[in-house]
């Protein structure tokens, strides 16, 4: 018999009936573990009717129908079971194989390739990181449930197809992170829907994170968001971006300053330097026009005490759009007539003539 046929008749006695092309991947998959085997030690069976019933049937006997559409994260996946049986059996399934061994995940890759696998990756991450991994993947999700759930009644975002959204406002936010934040006090200046803060939190554990926006309803829900994410070392802060530099527990307070499609570098600079402590720095993450902006806004941010000192472009997966990291050092302090009144700089740029 072949490995199709006696996987085809062990399957159905737990079950489980296969299509042609399940088959023909299943084949393939024992043919080459079997092969790869001579070389690398990924299992002590070989043997066809052992490897059809101990690896592959076994594997899909973890298979629950409302696994499809769903994420699934194999951790220690080996030779890459229950994960790939999985996932040639249920196509629909996003699958993350984990492993701390590069050389089995190398493997891994070509049998997806081989097999023509979409929607199944490979990590290489020990277990203890992917448990924290996998918390932070849960607490993204939930975020972005609660973040389409409200936008029904409220206006948070343009953006809720869940591609989108993994983009254009997590990994975007992402962008920002760099190591020295580890530890760090951070202020997000006009948070809106949380962004970059949270995604910065939840990225950065031990980043210790201040909201402000100036609208109260938007920071309720990051409340609510901040309360069923578990997440610590996170506040919000309701107060306009001038008061909030004027206030002595926020003035020249924070490591790190971001912001994300709040103003013009000209106007972001007097929102956001008098929050910095000197030595910290302001990052602004911003768009296509980002070389104008730091020609109008470097005057601006000279006056208030910092030094733009990069301008990193960035692309987020799928686009080609332009984007921008500035990084802003504090040099020194911010001269106290700064900032102006709510809505004088925005009407009156700093160095804008």
């Amino acid at each position: 018999m072949t490995f199709a046929e006696i996987l085809q008749a062990k399957g159905a006695e737990a079950g489980f009936s296969f299509t042609e092309e399940q088959l023909q991947q299943f084949t393939r998959y024992y043919e080459m573990l079997v092969e790869t085997n001579k070389v690398m030690n990924l299992t002590a069976i070989t043997e066809p009717e052992e490897v059809a019933v101990k690896h592959m049937v076994d594997s899909l006997l973890a298979y629950d129908k409302s696994f499809d559409g769903k994420t699934l994260a194999d951790v220690g996946t080996g030779a890459g079971f229950p994960g790939v049986p999985l996932k040639i059996y249920c196509p629909s399934l996003r699958v993350t194989l984990i492993d701390s061994l590069d050389k089995r995940l190398k493997f891994l890759e070509s049998v997806i390739t081989e097999l023509g696998l979409k929607g199944i990756r490979c990590i290489h991450l020990r277990a203890e990181d992917a448990g924290r991994n996998k918390q932070q993947l849960q607490q993204f999700t939930r975020y972005y449930e609660m973040l389409v759930e409200t936008n029904k009644v409220m206006n948070l975002t343009a953006i809720t197809e869940p591609e989108e959204v993994a983009v254009k406002h997590m990994v975007d936010s992402l962008l920002a992170y760099d190591k020295s934040f580890d530890g760090k006090t951070l202020a997000d200046v006009g948070t809106g829907a949380g962004f970059p803060g949270v995604p910065l939190k939840i990225y950065c554990p031990s980043l210790r994170v201040t909201l402000i926006d100036s609208l109260d309803k938007r920071l309720k829900f990051l409340e609510s968001v901040i309360t069923e994410l578990g997440l610590k070392g996170i506040r919000c802060i309701h107060l306009r971006a001038e008061d909030a530099g004027r206030n002595k527990q926020h003035r020249e307070k924070y490591d790190i300053v971001t912001a994300r499609a709040v103003a013009r570098l000209s106007v972001l600079a007097e929102y956001t330097l008098p929050l910095a402590k000197k030595g910290g720095q302001l990052v602004a993450l911003k768009g296509s026009k980002y070389a104008e902006e730091i020609a109008e806004g470097e005057e601006a941010v000279k006056i208030l005490g910092g030094r733009i000192i990069s301008a990193e472009p960035v692309k987020l997966p799928g686009l080609d759009d332009g984007r921008a990291i500035i990084r802003v050092e504090k040099l020194r302090s911010t001269p106290m007539t700064y900032p102006r009144k709510a809505g004088t700089p925005n009407k009156q740029p700093l160095g804008v003539k």
